[in-house]
């Protein structure tokens, strides 16, 4: 009995033309152009790892006991025998997983892998030491909103006056040119609105984002020290919101959602402008149907809009409001 192999890759289709074979190619991620090009995946690279080999090479190391660990193996007739050790450490917060391979007969060690988290992970005494108070808190938003320097967040004009009575408030007078438009550091934030210092606010940042499992308001609650449950579950809810993606502009939290009429009465108005309605109020009054969204303790939302039909305000809520949010 023998055995054949015929490997095929994009290069031997000659039906193709080298201006198609390049665009086929170039529509692959960059991860999996190797493997679909040349046939033969490599390690590190391909269908199994997402991302390039040289992104996730470290130098070798001996695996601690503790690690939880699981061995591979993969034997082929046309290939050599290779095996991988696998290991991780649930509790680092910096390396997530590492990968040791062998290869047979060399019986040798040819590769050790590692992916890390992208972020850095503070400890409690760090934290403590980088916002110390409610200046450091507020120094740090600043510098990270705006960069290059304090800008107006209506129009974005630059150099807006500050108040030098109010920390932390400018005033614009490009866009409101004669009552000024005043905004602080936390204008058009989830901080804004809010009784709660910046500092409470980072903390439970803070919180939510290195318990591996999550955080609830619950524990939020007893561990912040806040008055109320509810206080500690809308800034959870708030946060949340901020960290899905999408626009910060659509409202948060606890929404809602009413229509209304606007306008006098069509039995008041001239013949030929009353719109066929009773004079009422409501549908078929003639008067202006306007919706309007309104987060509690945050922004509102108002349109006018054609008709008061289930689609059109389905409409105006999926624009206006997130999709986390309870309404």
């Amino acid at each position: 009995m023998s055995k054949h192999v015929t490997q095929m890759a994009i290069d031997d289709a000659q039906h193709y033309t080298p201006e198609q074979r390049k665009a086929i190619i170039d529509s692959y991620p960059e991860h999996e152009r190797e493997a679909r090009t040349r046939g033969v995946p490599s390690l590190g690279s391909g269908r199994v790892f997402p991302i390039l080999e040289k992104a996730i090479l470290c130098d070798p190391f001996t695996i601690p006991k503790e690690w939880f660990q699981i061995v591979g193996m993969d034997f082929g007739w046309d290939h050599p025998f290779a095996a991988t050790r696998n290991a991780w450490d649930k509790d680092d917060p910096v390396l997530d997983f590492l990968a040791v391979a062998w290869q047979y007969p060399f019986n040798r060690r040819v590769r050790a892998m590692a992916t890390k988290k992208p972020i850095h992970q503070l400890t409690v005494a760090q934290f403590e030491k980088a916002f110390p108070d409610e200046e450091a808190c507020c120094a740090y938003l600043v510098g990270k909103r705006w960069p290059k320097g304090v800008r107006c967040p209506r129009c974005g004009a630059e150099n807006p006056t500050e108040l030098k009575h109010n920390p932390w408030h400018w005033q614009c007078y490009q866009c409101a040119p004669q009552s000024s438009y005043r905004f602080s550091h936390i204008t058009g934030t989830i901080f804004e609105n809010t009784k709660k210092p910046l500092r409470d606010w980072f903390r439970v940042i803070h919180l939510m984002l290195t318990s591996k499992k999550g955080i609830s308001a619950r524990q939020l609650h007893r561990y912040m020290g806040f008055g109320s449950y509810g206080t500690a579950w809308y800034m959870a809810h708030r946060v949340r919101s901020a960290l899905a993606k999408e626009p910060v502009a659509k409202l948060g939290g606890i929404v809602e959602v009413d229509e209304t009429f606007v306008g006098g009465l069509a039995k008041n108005r001239h013949w030929d402008k009353r719109g066929g309605g009773g004079g009422t109020g409501g549908v078929g009054s003639g008067k202006t149907p306007i919706v309007g969204a309104v987060s509690r303790k945050g922004n509102a939302v108002c349109r006018v809009i054609e008709n008061v039909r289930a689609s059109t305000l389905i409409g105006f809520v999926n624009e206006a409001v997130s999709t986390k949010a309870l309404h």
